[in-house]
């Protein structure tokens, strides 16, 4: 809770984002994917912030969820290398070999 009293009582968007990644690669992913959440509530149409989102859920092993918001990121930025390879990722995990295929391509 340190970034609430360095922040002044809320981080902005890119020290959210930040502390969100940190906290998943730390392992604390539901905290991390409460965080990416409300950096995903506050940018709706911006794919990075959906793209680090999916990617947390990925790593919670939640992958319907990483397929759902990765796919979106991607309707809103075909190009995201981070949004292809989560979704590539989550469905190699689910199994689905040719869609993973082609979202790595």
């Amino acid at each position: 809770r340190c970034w609430r009293r360095v922040a002044g009582g809320g981080p902005d968007v890119e020290t959210q984002t930040r502390l969100g990644i940190a906290l998943s690669r730390d392992g604390q992913h539901a905290e991390a994917i409460r965080v990416l959440e409300a950096v995903a509530e506050q940018a709706p149409m911006d794919a990075g912030a959906l793209a680090n989102l999916g990617m947390a859920l990925l790593a919670a092993s939640r992958l319907d969820d990483a397929v759902a918001l990765l796919g979106r990121a991607l309707e809103l930025d075909r190009t995201s290398p981070q949004a292809h390879c989560g979704l590539g990722l989550a469905y190699m995990r689910r199994g689905q070999c040719r869609e993973a295929v082609r979202s790595f391509e």
